[in-house]
């Protein structure tokens, strides 16, 4: 059922996703027998998420998170299990708000996920990127402080990029830089082709955070280049992580006064970013936060070099 469901996500076949996975979930969970029914069931109800938010139905997704939230709460399972499976519809609600373009709403319950004990690094990156995306410094500061207590010392491989793409964001002070260089540093030779990628694209930004401009535009064009093949391609597709890493470029190119590039690079970013700030933000909705927040970082170096890219910027 859940590489069927997959399949019908890849070819973007939403309604009848929804129609099959809701069928499913009528049987309830708290019936499910053992623990790998269950799992199902909650791969099942993440991927009913997936079918409803391009369809714009982000009520009905998050009636049925209300639903599948009380059904576990209600079960009789024990609580290491219960509090896991609570952690990911919680999860899933934010990822809902931040999807629809509420990011208020969508901070307060991914900040919340984050700080339990028992969260993924991915959940916290999630949460930070949306802080930098709406430019909440307070916040980001406590995910920060977070982050570097509980993951920076326990996190390896791609764990590593995530904790130090988050701490890179809003102009991060020496502690933040100097933890997110050891933490690529170490994920560095570690990793398969797919989050070596990651590490080109987190590179880029940490190189920017330095000041090492060639090298953040060298690093930014390498995870474009490979993104662009086999596997990357997923990436490539995506709008969002695209206009990242272009705008990283663009910035580091600015800087060096490389103005043709530079105006290259954020007009086709902003074009990319643009692409995915209608309704619904989509699959890779945490990237359009973090480009949004280069966006606005790139418009106000522009503004102070008298470049005037050919979009206009809107930054809300």
């Amino acid at each position: 059922m859940t590489l069927r469901c997959e399949a019908l996500l890849y070819q973007q076949k939403y309604s009848e996703m929804e129609s099959l996975i809701t069928e499913e979930l009528k049987h309830s969970f708290s019936k499910r027998s053992n623990a790998g029914e269950r799992d199902s069931h909650m791969q099942l109800a993440g991927l009913l998420i997936m079918a409803l938010c391009p369809q714009e139905k982000f009520g009905e997704a998050l009636q049925i998170l209300q639903m599948q939230i009380a059904a576990v709460k209600g079960s009789s399972i024990d609580q290491e299990e219960k509090d896991q499976c609570l952690i990911m519809l919680q999860q899933l609600e934010g990822e809902v708000y931040a999807r629809s373009g509420q990011s208020d709403r969508a901070l307060e319950i991914l900040e919340d996920v984050a700080e339990n004990q028992d969260s993924h690094p991915a959940y916290w990156l999630r949460a930070a990127l949306v802080t930098a995306g709406i430019g909440d410094h307070e916040a980001h500061d406590r995910l920060s402080s977070l982050a570097i207590i509980r993951f920076a010392s326990s996190t390896d491989g791609r764990g590593s990029l995530w904790i130090a793409k988050g701490l890179l964001q809003l102009s991060p002070d020496r502690l933040k830089l100097a933890i997110a260089k050891k933490l690529i540093d170490q994920a560095d030779g570690s990793l398969d082709w797919v989050s070596r990628m990651t590490f080109h694209f987190v590179k880029a930004e940490l190189e920017l955070r330095l000041g090492n401009y060639p090298e953040a535009a060298k690093e930014a064009t390498r995870y474009l280049e490979e993104s662009s093949t086999g596997y990357g391609s997923r990436y490539a597709s995506s709008e969002a992580f695209s206009a990242s890493a272009n705008f990283i470029r663009a910035i580091a190119e600015a800087h060096q006064d490389h103005h043709r590039q530079a105006l290259e690079d954020f007009n086709k970013a902003h074009t990319l970013l643009n692409a995915t700030l209608g309704p619904d933000r989509g699959y890779h909705w945490y990237e359009s936060y973090h480009a949004q927040a280069l966006l606005r970082e790139a418009t106000e170096l522009f503004e102070e070099k008298g470049m005037k890219p050919a979009i206009i910027s809107h930054l809300n």
